[in-house]
């Protein structure tokens, strides 16, 4: 395993644990923040540059549908 490889590996844990977060303390994460503080400081282009482009469009998509969910809810 390369140093490169282990850093991606950690950021995409990082962004990982921010978007759990946030999803647990808002109840939902707007495609927006993504792309800015604190996601940005772990992967600059936000999730597409860290998940495949077929990951990233599931991942809006699942994020897009919870948030759709939290907004009914409450």
């Amino acid at each position: 395993m390369s140093l490169t490889q282990t850093s991606q590996e950690t950021n995409t844990l990082l962004w990982t644990s921010s978007s759990i977060y946030q999803l647990t303390a808002r109840g939902a994460v707007s495609i927006e923040r993504l792309y800015e503080e604190p996601f940005t400081g772990y992967a600059p282009m936000g999730p597409d540059g860290l998940f495949t482009g077929a990951q990233a469009t599931q991942l809006l998509s699942v994020l897009d549908r919870v948030a759709a969910t939290a907004a009914v809810a409450s």
